[in-house]
């Protein structure tokens, strides 16, 4: 579902590669002449693919999609590391000549499927004591990060040919890929450092809905289609006015389950994030319709 002309709503743009996530998100704010604009992950200025633009009442549903796994290609290079642990950092040849074969690939990637602890690479947005990690790095002072654990569903390998490898990754939130990459290498003994990477989907997002940058501004993804799968309610008029003043209303028929968040339309429109308490049904954030 499309909402024609409104500013509230999700863009799906294929981000070209040496431009960060801010540059695309500023480019948007000129076409779209809106200020509010969010995503839901970011990409580092060497990847490609979809990236998520949140727009205007869009930003508020962006803290429920921003856990949704993510679906990216990446190629790297074997007998090769990096302090970013990509092709963007400095370099230095372990192995001129790594002799990996596919059967020895395979089963080591199997290691890395499932929940797993990864470490972040130290040049990333994560912050550290309130400064993003990659700053501090620059700067040359010392950063530790702490493994963090995350998931890793399907790793297929699309393409082997020595020192490159082609995968295809399916993962949770939070997974680095160049960090897996990374891992996997010194796993090998050899090193790796990632020269590609092009991320397919995010959730229900995919590159498939990416729209050129020459064709905005344009009709964006509606708020209703992203949460037609949350459990939700129909509310009247009335009943919309008083959770527009923050209070909370009866429900004669409740959603079955319980769960948050819960999607509170009225006249088709998605006018709430609520929570129900029983047969109350509490608003936790409201929207401009």
């Amino acid at each position: 579902m499309n909402i024609l002309g409104s500013s509230n709503g999700f863009l799906v743009v294929d981000k070209p590669t040496g431009y960060t996530s801010f540059d695309m998100v500023a480019r948007a704010r000129r076409a779209f002449g809106i200020k509010k604009i969010g995503h839901l992950g970011t990409l580092d200025p060497l990847a490609t693919g979809a990236l998520v633009l949140a727009l205007g009442e869009a930003t508020k549903l962006i803290e429920y999609l921003m856990k949704a796994d993510k679906v990216y290609e990446a190629r790297f290079e074997l007998g090769k590391v990096s302090d970013t642990y990509d092709r963007d950092g400095s370099i230095q040849v372990v192995d001129p000549a790594p002799m990996v074969s596919l059967s020895q690939l395979q089963p080591l990637l199997e290691v890395f499927l499932g929940e797993i602890q990864q470490t972040p690479p130290i040049f990333s947005a994560i912050k550290v004591q309130g400064q993003r990690a990659y700053a501090l790095a620059r700067a040359g002072e010392s950063v530790v990060l702490k493994p963090r654990l995350v998931s890793v569903h399907s790793i297929e390998i699309l393409r082997f040919e020595l020192p490159f490898v082609e995968l295809r990754i399916h993962c949770g939130s939070g997974t680095y890929i160049r960090s897996l990459i990374h891992d996997v290498g010194q796993r090998l003994g050899c090193g790796a450092l990632m020269t590609e990477l092009r991320r397919l989907s995010v959730g229900s997002f995919s590159l498939g809905q990416s729209v050129p940058e020459e064709n905005w501004p344009c009709d964006l993804v509606s708020l209703e289609a992203i949460v037609r799968e949350w459990p939700s309610v129909a509310i009247t008029e009335a009943q919309w006015a008083a959770l527009w003043q923050g209070k909370e209303i009866s429900v004669l028929e409740p959603p079955d389950s319980e769960g948050f968040p819960l999607a509170v339309f009225h006249e088709g429109h998605l006018v709430s994030v609520g929570r129900m308490a029983g047969s109350l049904l509490r608003p936790v954030k409201n929207f401009k319709v």
